[in-house]
């Protein structure tokens, strides 16, 4: 038994040594976070500008134009079988152009990388039926895809199951989301060009930069919510709570939160609509377990098509919250018996 417990024991020593060495998770996360550092800026207006965070300097993302068109051409295709779905997606399309968050490429020598996309039908949104879902993992000619080369930062905020509990701490709450969050960070001009995608101009299939963030990038995320808790630190001076619930209180862009008083409430509320907009960030969609604390909220939101959520019962992190009833709703439809409702999920 000795000879062979030798045995076994070489032969985890050869293993651990043939193991190429790769860099943790955690040294990748901290890298991620110094990138940030090094290379996010703000302009005078108080929105930021990120850079997108490589894993090296030097990398071949290969051609990805070609399979691009292929992609986009069946997009097409489904325009034509479609009217209703090309027409909510060109809305979409020149929502982004009207918001500068996209502009025409006159000049493309096919460098950099293109990201295929396609169209998301999500009937159960109040406000965007139709999205624009962008395909950073298409890969190139050698086989790499812009995800391969990205890292994607830590995980910055609480998890689900902990936001919902504090959330249900509170005898007053307040539910809302950022309009457009990922579209509000700006990407550097010298990184768009890893943001290019075709699209029609004048008639013709041409290319687009996308000048901020991008939902489907594998950095997105950490981008997006590091830049809410970076603009906390910023503002902290003149808004140190909401500074601290804009760390604490969020689930990606869901801000779930509240307090022991309504007059706290009231305050929580509206020094989150202020330091939102000095980062470029606009909440809305409010919803809470007591109608006063929605009281002249469309005043203090300029400019906004839906401030308070009309209905009652709204969905939050997944879960469905009838805010006059203050309950959380689960339902199923199992397929083939009579649809089932539970409403016994009180969470206290």
């Amino acid at each position: 038994m000795a000879n062979l417990k030798t045995t076994v024991t070489d032969l985890n020593f050869i293993a651990v040594e043939d193991l190429e060495p790769r860099p943790s998770k955690i040294e990748d996360d901290n890298l991620c976070e110094q990138h940030y550092i090094q290379n996010t800026t703000r302009d005078e207006s108080g929105r930021y500008t990120v850079r997108l965070p490589f894993k090296g300097e030097k990398f071949e993302l290969g051609h990805s134009k070609a399979l691009v068109m292929k992609r986009f051409k069946a997009l097409k295709r489904k325009f034509e079988a479609n009217p209703a779905l090309k027409e909510a997606y060109e809305k979409e399309i020149n929502n982004y152009l009207e918001l500068g968050h996209m502009t025409l490429c006159e000049d493309d020598d096919e460098s950099g990388y293109y990201l295929p996309h396609h169209a998301v039908i999500k009937e159960s949104s109040e406000t965007t039926k139709c999205r624009v879902v962008f395909d950073a993992s298409a890969k190139t000619s050698t086989g790499i895809s812009l995800n391969d080369v990205l890292l994607a930062g830590s995980t910055l905020q609480d998890t689900l199951v902990e936001q919902i509990i504090r959330f249900r701490s509170h005898p007053f709450v307040l539910t809302a989301g950022i309009e457009k969050m990922y579209r509000q960070v700006w990407v550097h001009p010298d990184d768009r060009k890893y943001q290019k995608i075709l699209w029609y101009y004048n008639g013709r299939i041409m290319v687009f930069y996308i000048n901020t963030v991008v939902f489907g990038i594998k950095s997105a995320p950490f981008l997006a919510i590091r830049t809410l808790h970076q603009l906390a630190r910023n503002e902290e001076a003149k808004f140190a709570r909401a500074s601290l619930l804009l760390c604490r209180d969020f689930y990606v862009d869901d801000f779930l939160s509240g307090a022991e008083t309504l007059e706290e409430l009231l305050a929580i509320r509206d020094e989150m609509i202020q330091l939102l907009r000095r980062g470029g960030f606009t909440i809305r969609k409010w919803s809470s377990n007591h109608p006063s604390a929605l009281d002249n909220i469309d005043k203090k939101i300029f400019e906004l098509d839906c401030g308070v959520q009309q209905s009652a019962v709204k969905k939050t992190l997944g879960i469905v919250w009838d805010s006059e009833r203050d309950i959380f709703t689960y339902s199923c439809d199992p397929e083939n018996t009579e649809f089932v409702s539970v409403e016994r999920a009180r969470l206290q």
